[in-house]
């Protein structure tokens, strides 16, 4: 079965034949007086996945693979990990990797070789603080270059396409409309004028979300294939309308608030949607 981690596809004779997943828990082991013990559960250890992908001159470039393993192990980024039905396994981390190199040329560069990874589960501590930092680290990205809208722009008008597409408008909004929010907040800023523009932002995400939901509506056999997408723009459709009335009337706290629920609810149908997103961005 095909695999995506981060961004590194397993598929055909690269994909893994199999995932092996180890599921531990922690137990406080108290010795009685007199003999006996007492167990307590004190929680689970994150789940552990190993799996071996073979790797060949003839579809893959060895050196670029194992270099992708490398940086993202030095790198210590949480990785999704998804397959091509939808399944979605969360976050891991690279924690060790081993080349067995099977083949070379003449020259000595591989050209055959098996790796085995191991991946640790990560749970993020604070989700909704990593989402609206993220929030900010996109939209200022946004505001620099603003790809967003040039990928969209690019991908075909099927239903995936057009899926894909107001979501990602959705999600273009929603980050920068996060920022400007932050940006009222500072002292002598003009937040009147700033959260006024946040949610014109909002209320754009939200009519771009609900495009999503009306159009996987339509399509019943892409919302089959996504299952918990539409539900999932559905109710960031209200999240976003709840953030563009908070930011309308320009109470700080709360537009502050909705901000974070609103950079929650578009990272959740990403998050659903990402194998969707990954076959159709890769498509075009």
């Amino acid at each position: 079965m095909p695999y995506t981690l981060g961004n590194i596809r397993f598929t055909g004779q690269y994909g893994p034949k199999a995932l092996t997943s180890q599921h531990a828990a922690r137990y406080a082991n108290t010795a009685l007086v007199g003999g006996g013990t007492v167990l307590q559960k004190t929680g689970d250890e994150p789940v552990t996945l190993d799996f071996e992908a073979y790797l060949h001159f003839s579809f893959i470039n060895v050196a670029a693979a194992v270099l992708a393993f490398e940086t993202a192990k030095a790198s210590g980024a949480a990785l999704p990990l998804s397959d091509d039905e939808g399944g979605q396994y969360g976050d891991y981390v690279i924690t060790s990797y081993s080349v067995t190199r099977s083949q070379a040329n003449p020259t000595g560069e591989t050209v055959a070789a098996t790796v085995a990874v191991t991946l640790l589960q990560y749970v993020d501590p604070d989700p909704a603080g990593t989402a609206l930092r993220a929030s900010a680290s996109n939209a200022l990205a946004l505001s620099a270059n603003n790809p967003i809208p040039a990928v969209v722009a690019a991908l075909p008008l099927t239903d995936q396409g057009q899926v894909v597409s107001t979501t990602l408008s959705a999600n273009s909004g929603v980050t920068a409309a996060a920022v400007l929010v932050d940006q009222a907040a500072i002292p002598g800023a003009d937040s009147v004028s700033i959260l006024s523009r946040a949610s014109a932002l909002y209320s754009d995400a939200r009519r771009a979300i609900e495009a999503t939901a009306a159009k996987l509506t339509e399509a019943q056999t892409l919302a089959g294939r996504v299952p918990g997408m539409l539900e999932a723009a559905q109710a960031a459709a209200l999240v976003f309308s709840s953030a563009a009335e908070a930011a309308a009337a320009g109470d700080i706290t709360n537009a502050k608030a909705q901000s974070v629920n609103a950079v929650a609810s578009i990272a959740g149908v990403a998050a659903i949607g990402r194998p969707l997103f990954v076959n159709q961005i890769l498509r075009r």
